[in-house]
C-alpha cells in the first residue's frame, strides 16, 4: 500500500489562491482522496487543492475548526472521526441522523 504525505498542522499559506478541501482521518497517509478529487476537478475546469490531514486523536475538533477558519471549503471525514464530526455539525441530513455519523462537512455559517 502506498503512503502519501499528510499534514498534522495547518498554515494559512495552504489556503492561498485555490479553493481548499481535505480528508481528515487517523491514519490518513494511505488515502487516495486527493488524487481522485483533484482529477475530477480538472475534468470540470476547477483548480482546487485537496489535503490529507491527520489530527491527533484528541485534536480533530480543533483542527476542523481551524481548517474552516483558514478558508477551507469542505472536508471528507473518515475513521476514527465520523462520530466526532456528527457532534460538531449544526445541520444534519436524515441519513446522518440515522447513522449517528458524518462523512462530509462544509461550512455555510459555522460547521
Amino acid at each position: 500500500m502506498n503512503h502519501y504525505p499528510f499534514l498534522t498542522t495547518l498554515e494559512p499559506s495552504f489556503f492561498a489562491r485555490k479553493q481548499t478541501y481535505a480528508v481528515f482521518g487517523h491514519p490518513i497517509g494511505h488515502s487516495k482522496s486527493p488524487l481522485i478529487h483533484e482529477q475530477f476537478a480538472m475534468q470540470i475546469q476547477r483548480d482546487i487543492k485537496y489535503l490529507r490531514i491527520q489530527p491527533s486523536l484528541d485534536g480533530f475538533a480543533a483542527m476542523l475548526t481551524q481548517f474552516f477558519a483558514l478558508g477551507g471549503q469542505g472536508a471528507n471525514i473518515t475513521i476514527p472521526f465520523k462520530l466526532d464530526a456528527y457532534q460538531l455539525c449544526q445541520q444534519l441530513s436524515s441519513r446522518a441522523r440515522l447513522a449517528g455519523a458524518v462523512n462530509t462537512v462544509w461550512q455555510d455559517e459555522g460547521v
